[in-house]
């Protein structure tokens, strides 16, 4: 598969991914992903699982539809020549933990985790065979995607909730555990669309080391290693970085009142722009190469 301007992998990622063949890959789309015959994003994931030879899982629980949604996605992948398609509703946590499940995601050359809730995947898989199943396949190199809350599920610190309030303030927002696929960074989606950068300036106030990436709807964004990623779509990805700022009141006063903070930076990156997290850094759009293919046997694992 070749892609050219502004679907280009950062060519660092690129040289990464033939240096190393288990090379991790993670694709978390903001949300609201085009779904028809322009449904970008989720071609470029049907690519990386191994195109026509892909075997993909679609894990539905976070919707309140699981059976219904994972369909959709099925149907998706479906229409794009995938060899397999399985949905893993997990409408329990015994369902988490069946031989079935474990089995299926062995099996996989391409785990999605759908949109919803996120709690609601934290709370059925988290701890059971199935998340360190998820772990282990991440780890041999195996794409693993997902949108709205499948992309806020994927860091160790989670977004749980919130509201979008004109300030940030302490009340702004919840946090738990995710699944630890990437770490040292918290994750937002439908980012401009909900008007969530103060509630994600108040997670990273929380968590200061961590970096706060805020996803727009039809946006995503790809990482390698945990470290390099590319930005893909229609709207921008922001990245809050609060290592640092010089004063924050996060910890003073009462939760419902507005935090001051001195010195957070932020980067708004659009389609084609990159980010280092390893240092902390943006990468321009013309840093990438002038074409690249990615030859099937570093796609398929």
């Amino acid at each position: 598969m070749i892609y050219s301007g502004s679907w280009l992998l950062l060519l660092r990622v690129v040289e990464r991914n033939i240096a190393m063949p288990k090379t991790t890959k993670l694709f978390i789309i903001g949300g609201a992903e085009k779904k028809g015959r322009d449904a970008q994003l989720l071609r470029f994931f049907f690519d990386l699982c191994g195109g026509a030879q892909s075997r993909i899982t679609v894990i539905s629980c976070a919707s309140r539809v699981p059976l219904k949604t994972g369909e959709k996605y099925q149907k998706i992948f479906f229409g794009m020549g995938a060899a397999s398609v399985k949905v893993l509703p997990v409408l329990s946590r015994e369902e988490a933990n069946s031989a079935e499940a474990i089995e299926l995601i062995k099996q996989s050359t391409g785990i999605f985790i759908s949109g919803g809730n996120q709690v609601k995947v934290a709370a059925t898989i988290g701890g059971t065979r199935l998340e360190a199943a998820l772990a282990r396949q991440f780890q041999k190199g195996v794409p693993t995607g997902g949108t709205s809350a499948g992309a806020s599920i994927m860091s160790s610190v989670m977004v749980a909730g919130g509201m979008p309030f004109t300030y940030s303030r302490r009340k702004s927002i919840r946090l738990s555990a995710g699944l630890g696929l990437i770490q040292d960074v918290i994750i937002d989606q439908h980012f401009r669309q909900r008007d969530r950068i103060y509630r994600l300036a108040a997670a990273v106030m929380s968590h200061p080391r961590n970096l706060g990436v805020g996803i727009d709807e039809d946006t995503a964004l790809y990482i390698e290693n945990g470290t390099v990623a590319s930005v893909m779509g229609m709207g921008t990805v922001t990245v809050l970085d609060g290592v640092g700022v010089a004063y924050s009141s996060y910890a003073d006063g009462h939760a419902g009142k507005p935090i001051s903070i001195f010195g957070l930076t932020m980067h708004v990156l659009t389609d084609g722009d990159g980010f280092d997290f390893a240092t902390r850094t943006p990468i321009q759009n013309g840093d990438i190469g002038e074409e690249i293919t990615i030859p099937a046997e570093e796609v398929v694992q």
